[in-house]
């Protein structure tokens, strides 16, 4: 199995305990998106035209035959959204390129253009207020999992090519706000994330080595993706213990 270091992987390698979870994600085991998955999914397919993995989103019609709600809301917000691009100067140049160096990949949205400058942009769908600073877009600073997709991307193209372009987060929220987020890099913070994904070689070396030997409980299972498809999926509890001074 040829393993690339992605920054989805170097994400899930920060959070999970579960090896059996890994391994799920490097067999490519497929399941079932959910709802804000599909939305976002078919945002960035229909603005941009692509979204990861190739396949065209699509949302079951009703029993009339009719779209749901949903679909008619996000075909009103992109037709609005490409006039938002083409007013403020923004353009998709390049849709959905992967870029390599050794074990590493980046699976980028778009390479376009801001201003006629040349940039790394990632779109983003949301349903969480613009405000909304814990679970949304309300202030980047504090999501850290953005920062490292900013930062793997960045990483990847400049090595791949050489080339160190801005990065930018262009955000849409469902409820009609836009933001156009830049995320400042330079090459002290690219040399950290490069120790960022050796790191992710030692965690998924030795995972690997233990073959993947796991104990899973609810805890674990419980917001695992890969819940309803994986074997060993587990109900028991982990005692945590309380000692009284």
């Amino acid at each position: 199995m040829n393993i690339y270091i992605s920054q989805s992987l170097i994400k899930l390698l920060d959070k999970t305990e579960c090896a059996e979870e890994v391994k799920h994600y490097l067999q490519g085991t497929k399941t079932k998106p959910s709802e804000a998955m599909l939305c976002g999914l078919y945002f960035e397919h229909y603005l941009i035209g692509g979204c990861r993995g190739g396949q065209v989103p699509t949302f079951k019609p009703l029993k009339n035959g009719a779209k749901p709600k949903a679909e008619t809301d996000l075909i009103q917000l992109i037709d609005r959204s490409k006039e938002i691009l083409e007013a403020n100067n923004i353009e998709i140049l390049e849709v959905q390129p992967e870029y390599k160096f050794d074990d590493v990949v980046g699976h980028l949205d778009a390479i376009g253009a801001i201003d006629g400058k040349k940039a790394i942009i990632d779109v983003k769908w949301t349903a969480t207020r613009e405000d909304d600073k814990w679970n949304g877009w309300g202030d980047a600073t504090f999501k850290e999992d953005a920062h490292i997709q900013a930062l793997h991307y960045t990483w990847v193209f400049y090595m791949a090519t050489k080339e160190m372009l801005p990065f930018y987060f262009l955000v849409f929220g469902k409820g009609g706000w836009v933001k156009l987020i830049h995320i400042d890099i330079n090459i002290d913070l690219l040399d950290r994330h490069e120790d960022k994904i050796n790191e992710t070689r030692q965690k998924l070396k030795a995972i690997i080595d233990s073959k993947f030997e796991s104990e899973p409980n609810i805890a674990m299972c419980g917001a695992c993706r890969y819940k309803n498809v994986c074997s060993k999926r587990s109900l028991k509890l982990k005692t945590e213990k309380i000692i009284l001074l």
